[in-house]
């Protein structure tokens, strides 16, 4: 799991994340359910996987997925509809998610993709900040609620629709980026938040477009976003970033 690819270009975020995820959903594909026993081998017992036994040791299935977990907040599921792949991070260095990301297309995403499955609607790339209020010069509870309030918790939660810069040029496209903010503050005073960069399919992604649009590409795109946008964020809140 520890293998690093240049996908990052050594950038680093403003302070560390804490948790991440990956996701992939796809038209609903009921068939798919008697293929996902073969790819969870393939996931497991691939030569040079990281998402062997010795990370995923427990494992859970129902109608509709398999859900592969342990006991220290890793999974990765994979069902009808979507796959989804969440990890501690506890690094400031993008470049551990540019080599996730390349780990996940290699050994999840392209045994889904030689099982049959397409009609990839869109990716996500989610990262998580955990207890930054130490870090922070500014309650979000008066940033945003002003000085004077009596208020003792806040969460907030906003998106925002980006043009995809690609469906811009093409006829008969209409994909695009979404992104969702998130910040919570607990009564005790602690901070998380989050981002949330997704990238929509519109029509849906077959086969051959799935290939050609591999993603540790659009983990490329979320890496500059994410940095960009969390960087504003917590300039907002008078942050003191780090750079480990």
């Amino acid at each position: 799991m520890e293998k690093e690819s240049k996908a990052g270009h050594d950038r680093l975020a403003p302070v560390r994340i804490s948790r991440m995820a990956f996701g992939v959903r796809y038209q609903p594909q009921y068939g798919l359910m008697a293929l996902l026993g073969g790819v969870i081998d393939q996931v497991l017992r691939q030569r040079g996987t990281p998402f062997g036994p010795e990370t995923f040791p427990l494992s859970e299935t129902t109608p509709t997925a398999y859900r592969l977990t342990d006991s220290q907040d890793r999974s990765l599921r994979l069902s009808t509809h979507d796959t989804v792949l969440q990890l501690p991070l506890g690094t400031a260095n993008f470049e551990r998610l540019g080599g996730l990301a390349d780990q996940f297309q290699q050994f999840v995403l392209t045994p889904l993709r030689i099982a049959g499955l397409t009609g990839i609607i869109r990716y996500g790339v989610l990262v998580h900040l955990t207890s930054v209020h130490d870090q922070l010069g500014l309650s979000p509870v008066r940033t945003y609620l002003g000085p004077d309030t009596d208020a003792r918790s806040l969460s907030m939660r906003f998106s925002r629709r980006l043009p995809s810069i690609g469906a811009l040029a093409m006829k008969n496209v209409n994909d695009f980026r979404n992104a969702i903010y998130a910040i919570e503050q607990a009564e005790n005073g602690s901070v998380d938040i989050s981002l949330d960069y997704q990238e929509y399919f519109d029509p849906a992604l077959d086969q051959n477009d799935w290939q050609d649009r591999p993603f540790p590409q659009c983990v490329r795109r979320a890496i500059e976003f994410t940095d960009r946008e969390l960087r504003q964020w917590l300039e907002k809140l008078g942050a003191r970033t780090e750079a480990a």
